[in-house]
């Protein structure tokens, strides 16, 4: 799973989309949103797309965007 991960991770970045892997996703919940079929195991939660602007978001979640912003460059 994490090669895997890994190696959508890098792929996706050279074509320009974001990626953002998330801990404590509901599988049984993905299970029947998603209809997995029988012998399949939800194992991993990835969202894949384009950043949009913070300023879309409702005022309740832009708070928490900003708090997730990226770290100061190493100088």
């Amino acid at each position: 799973m994490g090669a895997a991960a890994a190696s959508l991770t890098v792929q996706a970045t050279a074509l320009g989309f974001y990626v953002h892997q998330m801990t404590g996703f509901d599988a049984e919940r993905a299970r029947r949103e998603f209809s997995f079929p029988e012998g399949f195991e939800p194992a991993a939660a990835i969202a894949l797309g384009y950043l949009g602007d913070d300023a879309e978001l409702p005022e309740k979640l832009r708070g928490a965007e900003r708090r997730n912003a990226p770290a100061k460059a190493i100088e």
